[in-house]
């Protein structure tokens, strides 16, 4: 056979197994605004990116509690 038609066999992942094994799981504490005070709040999710993973608990707490995202301060964030 030609090297052109020649095809090596590679361990190929699943889309599924590759999505898992990029994510991390995030633990991301912060507080928002609320009535006349602040709330503390401790979040973890999954994402493959930090940037992803904040934006993901601004749009849990935002739609959770109708709470825009200025009001919602990020303190900490730990990855798992």
């Amino acid at each position: 056979m030609p090297k052109a038609k020649e095809k090596k066999k590679e361990e190929t992942k699943t889309k599924s197994e590759k999505k898992n094994s990029e994510m991390k799981t995030f633990k991301i504490y912060g507080t928002f605004k609320y009535s006349d005070g602040y709330q503390d709040f401790i979040k973890e999710t999954k994402a493959a990116k930090e940037i992803r993973a904040i934006d993901k608990v601004y749009k849990l707490i935002g739609s959770q509690h109708r709470i825009k995202r200025k009001y919602i301060e990020i303190k900490k964030i730990e990855v798992s």
